[in-house]
């Protein structure tokens, strides 16, 4: 039997073994909400074990919300920010997990809701970005607001090549949009912003 202790499964960190069942071992699990439950390592490494459940309780709130952010049509660029930091911050697939969750960086409780954070955030302005006052700090109220690039740019660990700078500048890269425009909204040089680019 393999010793899954200390893996991580979506949700789920294996605290070590419980009692088997139907022949079946089993494996005591944290969530990343703070729930410890039980699961078979079978359906851990299965994928059919992802969480305690909240996954799914999520998902089905999601699936019959009625805020108007999220559509058969499409989401909203409010519903967009929100579910880029939830997933960062709970999700270790994500592929930028090591940035924020896997640095500590959580989404308190309640804002893991979204009508909970649209009714603290209010709706995204144009032109913004969902930024954090302590960079270091939690998604939660009191240490969030609505900013823009450049703002979150200088908030940043430092302004140089970091995974969230590039992100950052990846993000504005549309058609249309300059290296220059971008150099000058972030107060990064054009060196800076093309090798983040190419």
């Amino acid at each position: 039997m393999n010793d899954l202790t200390g893996q991580v499964f979506t949700r789920l960190t294996v605290l070590g073994r419980t009692s088997p069942r139907n022949n079946q071992a089993y494996w005591r699990c944290q969530c990343s909400c703070g729930t410890v439950c039980e699961a078979s390592g079978q359906m851990l490494r299965d994928g059919r074990h992802k969480s305690c459940g909240c996954l799914k309780r999520e998902r089905i709130i999601e699936q019959s919300t009625s805020h108007g952010h999220k559509t058969r049509t499409g989401t909203t660029p409010t519903y967009n920010s929100w579910m880029n930091a939830k997933r960062r911050t709970t999700n270790p697939e994500h592929k930028r997990w090591k940035d924020w969750g896997g640095r500590g960086i959580t989404m308190c409780e309640r804002w893991l809701t979204f009508e909970n954070f649209l009714a603290d955030m209010g709706e995204k302005p144009p032109g913004m970005t969902l930024e954090r006052r302590d960079n270091d700090g939690n998604y939660e109220p009191g240490n969030c607001l609505w900013a823009s690039y450049a703002d979150q740019a200088k908030n940043k660990r430092n302004t140089k090549l970091t995974p969230e700078v590039i992100a950052q500048i990846r993000d504005m890269a549309k058609p249309g949009v300059t290296i220059k425009s971008i150099s000058a909204e972030l107060g990064l040089n054009r060196h800076t912003v093309a090798k983040a680019l190419f």
